[in-house]
């Protein structure tokens, strides 16, 4: 058992892990944020093969959003894999 699995095994079953925020438009337009949920534990944390191999978050590109809404693109971030070093995406490492 890892420093991972220890860790895991103090946090409390059914504990609210995030607080989850967003804006319905750029602040730049007008956006607010507003409180859209909370991601939660249904009973306690488990360790599994499954989790460490097979489960990924999938994040959805901005301009799915920049495709439906285009006078958002200006107030959008703009990240790149080829910029990497540059790049200040907390999901490129």
């Amino acid at each position: 058992m890892g420093y991972m699995d220890d860790q895991l095994k103090k946090v409390p079953a059914d504990s609210t892990l995030y607080h989850v925020y967003a804006t319905d438009a750029p602040v730049e337009l007008g956006g607010k944020e507003q409180y859209i949920g909370e991601l939660k534990l249904d009973g306690i944390l488990n360790t599994s093969k499954f989790g460490d191999q097979q489960f990924y978050v999938r994040h959805q590109d901005m301009k799915t959003d920049v495709a439906l809404k285009p006078e958002w693109e200006q107030y959008t971030d703009k990240f790149s894999l080829l910029q990497n070093l540059k790049s200040k995406c907390p999901f490129l490492s």
